[in-house]
């Protein structure tokens, strides 16, 4: 990637808090042996909000649910390829040389590592997705590029 990027190296809290998602369980909720959406959102209560469930050596898995016009940044990861598993609702995924593509329950969306994308949640309600990385994946946000 060849233009200015500001990196944030693994510091979710960070990371949440600048795309407007500050009810967070990133350290309670690890090591259960299954986990209940119906109980999560329960507990989290009105969206957004992201609850980080797996966090080992070797992956990470998080739950996110934002509302119909949120979603994140342009940015990229160096270190790792990125998938989310769409749960409720519906997503509008942004990833650099495609199609922007809507994904619904039960789709699971891949982007490569140094592929810069971003997603918002579109239609009538919420929707949560499963993000799937390396721990602390490192995020590089850079400035999209203008419309001529």
């Amino acid at each position: 990637m060849n233009e200015k990027a500001q990196k944030i190296d693994g510091d979710l809290s960070k990371v949440l808090k600048d795309d407007g998602i500050a009810n967070t369980d990133i350290h309670g909720s690890i090591g259960q042996t299954i986990y209940r959406l119906s109980e999560i959102k329960q507990r989290m209560g009105q969206t957004p909000w992201v609850v980080r469930i797996i966090y080992n050596n070797y992956i990470s898995g998080v739950l996110i649910s934002q509302n119909p016009g949120e979603g994140n940044r342009w940015h990229y990861h160096d270190d790792c390829d990125e998938f989310w598993v769409v749960l409720e609702g519906e997503i509008k995924w942004i990833i650099e040389g495609k199609e922007a593509i809507i994904g619904k329950k039960g789709d699971v969306v891949s982007v490569p590592r140094n592929t810069k994308h971003k997603m918002v949640t579109v239609g009538d309600g919420p929707s949560i997705r499963l993000a799937v990385s390396v721990p602390d994946v490192k995020h590089f946000y850079v400035e999209e590029e203008k419309k001529k």
